[in-house]
Protein backbone atom coordinates (compact mmCIF):
# COMPACT_ATOMS: atom_id res chain seq x y z
CA UNK A 1 0.00 0.00 0.00
CA UNK A 2 1.18 3.55 -0.72
CA UNK A 3 -0.15 6.83 0.61
CA UNK A 4 -0.95 9.81 -1.64
CA UNK A 5 1.26 12.81 -0.86
CA UNK A 6 -1.58 15.26 -1.65
CA UNK A 7 -4.74 13.88 -0.03
CA UNK A 8 -3.34 11.10 2.18
CA UNK A 9 -5.48 8.27 0.78
CA UNK A 10 -3.84 4.85 0.94
CA UNK A 11 -3.80 3.31 -2.55
CA UNK A 12 -2.88 -0.10 -3.91
CA UNK A 13 0.82 -0.61 -4.73
CA UNK A 14 -0.05 -0.99 -8.43
CA UNK A 15 -1.82 2.40 -8.62
CA UNK A 16 -0.06 4.95 -10.81
CA UNK A 17 -2.35 7.79 -9.70
CA UNK A 18 -4.35 8.35 -6.52
CA UNK A 19 -7.90 7.02 -6.84
CA UNK A 20 -9.19 10.05 -4.93
CA UNK A 21 -7.41 13.08 -6.38
CA UNK A 22 -5.40 11.80 -9.37
CA UNK A 23 -2.03 12.88 -7.88
CA UNK A 24 0.99 10.80 -8.97
CA UNK A 25 3.36 11.32 -6.02
CA UNK A 26 3.14 8.83 -3.15
CA UNK A 27 4.74 8.64 0.29
CA UNK A 28 6.32 5.54 1.70
CA UNK A 29 4.08 2.75 2.96
CA UNK A 30 2.40 3.70 6.26
CA UNK A 31 3.85 1.80 9.23
CA UNK A 32 2.07 -1.42 10.21
CA UNK A 33 -0.92 -0.82 12.43
CA UNK A 34 -0.08 -3.55 14.94
CA UNK A 35 1.04 -1.10 17.60
CA UNK A 36 -1.87 0.15 19.68
CA UNK A 37 -0.16 1.44 22.80
CA UNK A 38 0.25 5.20 22.57
CA UNK A 39 3.82 6.38 22.35
CA UNK A 40 5.35 9.79 22.94
CA UNK A 41 5.52 10.53 19.21
CA UNK A 42 1.74 10.40 18.95
CA UNK A 43 1.18 13.20 21.45
CA UNK A 44 1.37 15.78 18.64
CA UNK A 45 -1.81 15.46 16.65
CA UNK A 46 -2.92 16.16 13.11
CA UNK A 47 -6.46 15.00 13.75
CA UNK A 48 -9.22 15.96 11.33
CA UNK A 49 -12.91 15.98 12.23
CA UNK A 50 -16.15 15.52 10.33
CA UNK A 51 -19.54 16.27 11.85
CA UNK A 52 -22.33 13.78 11.11
CA UNK A 53 -25.49 14.90 12.90
CA UNK A 54 -25.12 14.26 16.63
CA UNK A 55 -21.69 12.63 16.25
CA UNK A 56 -18.23 13.89 15.33
CA UNK A 57 -15.79 11.51 13.65
CA UNK A 58 -12.17 12.20 14.49
CA UNK A 59 -9.73 10.90 11.89
CA UNK A 60 -6.52 10.02 13.71
CA UNK A 61 -3.22 9.54 11.89
CA UNK A 62 -2.34 6.26 13.62
CA UNK A 63 -3.96 3.65 15.83
CA UNK A 64 -1.68 4.81 18.66
CA UNK A 65 -2.91 8.37 18.29
CA UNK A 66 -6.53 7.17 18.32
CA UNK A 67 -5.90 5.22 21.56
CA UNK A 68 -4.21 8.22 23.18
CA UNK A 69 -7.06 10.57 22.27
CA UNK A 70 -9.64 8.03 23.49
CA UNK A 71 -7.82 7.66 26.83
CA UNK A 72 -7.69 11.44 27.26
CA UNK A 73 -11.38 11.79 26.39
CA UNK A 74 -12.40 9.03 28.77
CA UNK A 75 -10.29 10.65 31.50
CA UNK A 76 -12.41 13.79 30.89
CA UNK A 77 -15.61 11.64 31.13
CA UNK A 78 -16.34 11.79 27.39
CA UNK A 79 -17.50 8.56 25.76
CA UNK A 80 -15.40 7.77 22.70
CA UNK A 81 -16.20 4.95 20.28
CA UNK A 82 -13.10 3.29 18.88
CA UNK A 83 -13.08 0.08 16.81
CA UNK A 84 -11.28 -3.01 18.10
CA UNK A 85 -7.62 -3.62 17.19
CA UNK A 86 -8.39 -5.68 14.10
CA UNK A 87 -10.84 -3.08 12.72
CA UNK A 88 -8.35 -0.28 13.52
CA UNK A 89 -5.63 -2.10 11.57
CA UNK A 90 -8.02 -2.58 8.65
CA UNK A 91 -9.11 1.09 8.67
CA UNK A 92 -5.51 2.24 8.87
CA UNK A 93 -4.38 0.05 5.98
CA UNK A 94 -7.34 1.01 3.76
CA UNK A 95 -7.91 4.67 4.65
CA UNK A 96 -4.59 5.73 6.15
CA UNK A 97 -6.35 6.84 9.34
CA UNK A 98 -8.34 5.48 12.28
CA UNK A 99 -11.82 6.85 12.97
CA UNK A 100 -12.87 7.68 16.53
CA UNK A 101 -16.45 8.83 17.18
CA UNK A 102 -17.62 11.11 19.98
CA UNK A 103 -20.90 12.94 20.65
CA UNK A 104 -20.98 16.38 18.99
CA UNK A 105 -22.06 18.01 22.28
CA UNK A 106 -18.98 16.61 24.04
CA UNK A 107 -16.76 17.76 21.19
CA UNK A 108 -18.21 21.27 21.33
CA UNK A 109 -17.59 21.51 25.08
CA UNK A 110 -14.02 20.13 24.94
CA UNK A 111 -11.98 23.24 24.16
CA UNK A 112 -8.62 21.43 24.45
CA UNK A 113 -9.67 18.85 21.91
CA UNK A 114 -10.95 21.40 19.43
CA UNK A 115 -7.62 23.21 19.57
CA UNK A 116 -5.82 20.18 18.06
CA UNK A 117 -8.52 19.15 15.59
CA UNK A 118 -9.16 20.64 12.19
CA UNK A 119 -12.41 20.07 10.35
CA UNK A 120 -11.57 18.48 7.08
CA UNK A 121 -12.52 20.21 3.88
CA UNK A 122 -13.50 17.96 0.98
CA UNK A 123 -10.60 17.81 -1.46
CA UNK A 124 -10.95 20.19 -4.37
CA UNK A 125 -10.88 18.65 -7.82
CA UNK A 126 -7.51 19.14 -9.51
CA UNK A 127 -7.29 22.31 -11.55
CA UNK A 128 -7.16 22.26 -15.32
CA UNK A 129 -5.12 24.61 -17.48
CA UNK A 130 -7.78 27.33 -17.68
CA UNK A 131 -8.67 29.49 -20.67
CA UNK A 132 -5.17 30.98 -21.21
CA UNK A 133 -3.65 27.50 -21.18
CA UNK A 134 -6.24 26.25 -23.64
CA UNK A 135 -5.51 29.13 -26.01
CA UNK A 136 -1.77 28.51 -25.76
CA UNK A 137 -2.27 24.79 -26.50
CA UNK A 138 -4.40 25.60 -29.57
CA UNK A 139 -1.97 28.26 -30.80
CA UNK A 140 1.07 25.95 -30.43
CA UNK A 141 -0.12 23.67 -33.24
CA UNK A 142 0.60 25.95 -36.25
CA UNK A 143 4.13 26.65 -34.96
CA UNK A 144 5.08 23.05 -35.91
CA UNK A 145 8.62 22.44 -34.49
CA UNK A 146 8.76 25.13 -31.76
CA UNK A 147 5.12 24.47 -30.89
CA UNK A 148 5.73 20.74 -30.58
CA UNK A 149 8.83 21.31 -28.42
CA UNK A 150 6.95 23.69 -26.12
CA UNK A 151 4.04 21.22 -25.94
CA UNK A 152 6.36 18.34 -24.96
CA UNK A 153 8.16 20.52 -22.40
CA UNK A 154 4.88 21.65 -20.80
CA UNK A 155 3.52 18.10 -20.79
CA UNK A 156 6.63 16.72 -19.05
CA UNK A 157 6.57 19.59 -16.55
CA UNK A 158 2.94 18.92 -15.60
CA UNK A 159 3.58 15.18 -15.23
CA UNK A 160 6.76 15.75 -13.22
CA UNK A 161 4.84 17.88 -10.72
CA UNK A 162 1.95 15.40 -10.49
CA UNK A 163 -0.52 17.66 -12.31
CA UNK A 164 -2.19 14.94 -14.35
CA UNK A 165 -5.34 16.97 -14.94
CA UNK A 166 -3.35 19.81 -16.51
CA UNK A 167 -1.38 17.35 -18.66
CA UNK A 168 -4.63 15.76 -19.85
CA UNK A 169 -6.16 19.17 -20.66
CA UNK A 170 -3.01 20.26 -22.51
CA UNK A 171 -3.09 17.12 -24.70
CA UNK A 172 -6.81 17.54 -25.40
CA UNK A 173 -6.56 21.19 -26.41
CA UNK A 174 -3.40 20.60 -28.44
CA UNK A 175 -5.27 17.92 -30.40
CA UNK A 176 -8.27 20.25 -30.80
CA UNK A 177 -5.91 22.94 -32.10
CA UNK A 178 -4.36 20.45 -34.49
CA UNK A 179 -7.81 19.46 -35.77
CA UNK A 180 -8.80 23.13 -36.21
CA UNK A 181 -5.66 23.96 -38.16
CA UNK A 182 -5.97 20.85 -40.35
CA UNK A 183 -9.61 21.72 -41.03
CA UNK A 184 -8.61 25.30 -41.96
CA UNK A 185 -5.95 23.99 -44.36
CA UNK A 186 -8.40 21.55 -45.98
CA UNK A 187 -11.05 24.28 -46.35
CA UNK A 188 -8.47 26.72 -47.75
CA UNK A 189 -7.25 24.19 -50.31
CA UNK A 190 -10.85 23.35 -51.29
CA UNK A 191 -11.75 27.04 -51.69
CA UNK A 192 -8.65 27.80 -53.78
CA UNK A 193 -9.42 25.01 -56.30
Amino acid sequence: MKKCARCGLVNDNKAETCTSCGFTVFEEKPPHAGRTKPGPESAHSGVAAERHGAMVTLKCRTPAEACLIRENLEFASVIALLPDEEEMALQYSQKGCVELEIPAAAYDSAGDLRSIVEFSVPPQPPEGIGLPGKLIAVLLTPLIIPGLLIFVWLLKSYKKHGEERKAKDLKLWFLIGLAIWLLLIIVSVAVLK
